[in-house]
């Protein structure tokens, strides 16, 4: 992913989701978000709510490069470090 991760592209998330959904039952996600340039709370509750998914089909689920200035969006979205 790259760009902004925002209410206007959070459809991309589902995208990922349905695909994986349909291609892959088991495994690991690993999201990299080192390009994300602007993040909104749409944006954050849609990779949460993917790592949701993901351990309800006990797969395991990585963020790598998210940077620190978004983290906390992350928290109050239901996320954890």
């Amino acid at each position: 992913l790259d760009g902004a991760l925002t209410f206007l592209s959070t459809p991309r998330i589902a995208d990922l989701q349905k695909r994986i959904c349909t291609d892959h039952k088991s495994g690991t996600v690993l999201m990299d978000l080192t390009n994300i340039r602007n993040l909104d709370m749409s944006g954050a509750a849609a990779v949460v709510e993917f790592y949701n998914y993901c351990d309800t089909q006990n797969m395991s689920f990585y963020i790598k490069g998210l940077a620190q200035r978004f983290e906390s969006m992350f928290e109050v979205c239901g996320g954890s470090k």
